[in-house]
């Protein structure tokens, strides 16, 4: 077998070499997503460069056939590999199942194979060696199945593009930055050697350059590898997105027609997705007027749902969002069914949970304790020495488990009371208070500074505050002679309520845990009541200060006059913004 040098025979092996080198990282890393189609167009462009080479510099006219026979492995492989890297590129699965691979296969073998066959002389009609400059070329007059490889090959090589294109167009659109720059990296690979198979083909230029264009094609994949890390970061197909959902998705079109479903919407429904697809929206949920009215509205919203499946009762959160194009066209709307049954089941499982247990504090334990505490009372009146005090100690209890029931109650009806701001006159609030608690602790003198009225807007609620801080005053107070004393001072911006006493002081883990917001294993409050304060001022947007020591303390409530977030916005209204 004689050999020649040609001008193509070294470049042609820098090609193959720069193809093979590229090789090595994406083997390592074949165990990622679109590394099996990568590796293999890259195996093939390799096996194409190198066939050709070979067969430029090889003199026999039996040898060039045998090497453009091996070239045939290269120029049929590379076109199908590009269509795989596409496909999975673009995750389109289906493509990269067993069936279709066969099928592929099958296609590429008969188009490698029948070269080496060519029966009826369909691949090649006639070949000769052609003498060029001292340099021996194969001469080949094509039969017509190369048309047939020609066409399959632009076959796959124009859906594998138009998928790439596709998901270019909706990485820029989506901003997403790098996605972008990988596929037009993988675009610009697959374009070269498009073409400069278009030159060869049209007869610009009788020298096959495909070679050179997979090789240029391998520089622009290993950029993408290296820079934009293609095989570590690959876009997920928003139908692969979407299909996996555990949310109900709807696609409606500007109509109002149902365009798309994924599974479980479908068994949201029940429908299989034939029988969804093209009908109308409101046709499907007729049942449902509240759902049909909100998808006719143009703005974003969220409604709740309840559907029977199967004679079983089903809660759905609905999000309706509109689909717009690139200019801001609204072209339709998704519709999200997201499934809330076991949130609505626990929330109902807690609301009866709160009524039961609201029942027995406010009925049962309460009652009981009632008669407890009254037959204690008399009994320690007519006991003597240590008797008297064991009655008087669990008569104390006693008092201090009814105490802590009413302040349970509380808690309940600040949780269902009506938190929107109303018009409460303060000091008939405290007034009231103040009279309630001189019949529940004599021993204690109360003593008050208010003005005739103090009218402000707050949530109903702030009385459970006020009498929570009176009650923590007087019955903790171990004073000879316990005082408590109530103030109210008022300004343009904020009514200030005072309550002190010559009390011990309020302990300083109380203080620790309502500064922390949750008890901790060294930190535990002995009751709820300033807790409540605490939860009724936040909803009231009021704020609390304790000064505290030895010798007693003085609590300061500061309340707004007005809703802060319209103080803030006055400035703006009043300048007509």
């Amino acid at each position: 077998m004689g050999w020649q040098m040609t001008p193509f025979t070294v470049p042609l092996a820098l090609t193959a070499l720069i193809t093979l080198a590229i090789i090595v990282p994406v083997y390592r890393n074949r165990g990622k997503r679109a590394a099996v189609p990568l590796l293999a167009f890259m195996l093939f462009a390799s096996v194409y460069g190198i066939g050709i080479g070979i067969r430029y510099s090889v003199t026999a006219l039996d040898a060039k056939l045998f090497w453009n026979n091996i070239t045939q492995i290269g120029r049929v492989g590379t076109p199908i590999a590009l269509f795989l890297l596409a496909a999975s590129f673009t995750d389109r699965r289906q493509w990269l199942r067993r069936r279709r691979l066969g099928v592929l296969t099958a296609i590429g073998a008969v188009q490698i194979g029948w070269p080496w066959l060519n029966p009826a002389e369909t691949s090649f009609e006639s070949t000769t060696l052609v003498t060029t400059d001292g340099m021996a070329f194969l001469s080949v007059d094509f039969g017509p199945f190369v048309f047939v490889n020609v066409a399959t090959a632009y076959l796959f090589l124009s859906v594998g593009t138009y998928w790439l294109l596709t998901a270019y167009r909706e990485a820029r659109s989506s901003d997403s930055s790098v996605y972008a720059r990988q596929i037009g990296l993988v675009i610009l690979a697959v374009l070269i050697p498009w073409a400069l198979n278009v030159f060869n083909l049209v007869g610009v230029t009788s020298v096959d350059y495909n070679p050179f264009g997979y090789a240029a094609a391998s520089v622009l994949i290993a950029t993408a590898l290296f820079r934009y890390r293609l095989l570590d970061i690959l876009p997920i197909a928003r139908g692969t997105v979407v299909e996996s959902m555990d949310n109900g998705v709807f696609v409606l079109d500007a109509d109002g027609q149902i365009v798309d479903v994924n599974p479980q919407a479908r068994e949201t429904i029940a429908v299989e997705t034939d029988e969804l697809v093209g009908r109308g929206f409101d046709d499907v949920f007729a049942a449902y007027p509240t759902i049909v009215d909100a998808v006719a509205e143009t703005a974003e919203t969220r409604e709740q749902l309840s559907i029977t499946e199967d004679g079983a009762r089903c809660h759905y959160e609905v999000n309706i969002s509109s689909i717009e194009d690139s200019f801001d066209n609204e072209i339709g709307r998704t519709v999200v069914f997201n499934d809330i049954t076991r949130q609505i089941e626990r929330e109902q499982e807690i609301d009866l949970m709160r009524q039961v247990l609201s029942r027995v504090l406010r009925h049962n334990i309460r009652n009981e304790l009632q008669v407890v505490q009254g037959n204690t009372a008399m009994l320690a009146s007519e006991l003597e020495g240590r008797n008297e005090e064991i009655a008087r100690k669990a008569l104390s209890g006693a008092r201090d488990l009814v105490s802590l029931s009413n302040k349970a109650r509380g808690i309940e009806e600040l949780v269902e009371r009506d938190h929107s701001r109303t018009q409460v006159d303060l000091v008939t609030m405290l007034e009231d208070a103040i009279e309630n608690y001189r019949g529940e602790f004599p021993t204690v003198s109360f003593s008050t500074d208010l003005p005739e009225t103090c009218e402000v807007r707050i949530i109903p609620a702030i009385h459970l505050a006020v009498e929570n801080l009176i009650e923590n005053a007087a019955e903790h107070n171990t004073a000879a002679t316990p005082t408590v004393d109530v103030t109210v001072s008022r300004t343009d911006d904020d009514v200030t309520v005072t309550i002190s006493d010559n009390g011990p002081g309020i302990p300083t883990q109380e203080l620790a845990v309502l500064k922390n917001g949750a008890e901790t294993d060294l930190e535990h409050g002995s009751g709820l009541g300033l807790w409540i304060v605490n939860w009724v001022l936040d909803d009231s947007m009021a704020s609390i200060q304790y000064d505290t020591d030895t010798t007693g303390t003085d609590v300061t409530v500061t309340v707004p006059t007005e809703d802060p977030l319209e103080r803030e916005m006055k400035p703006y209204t009043q300048q007509g913004v």
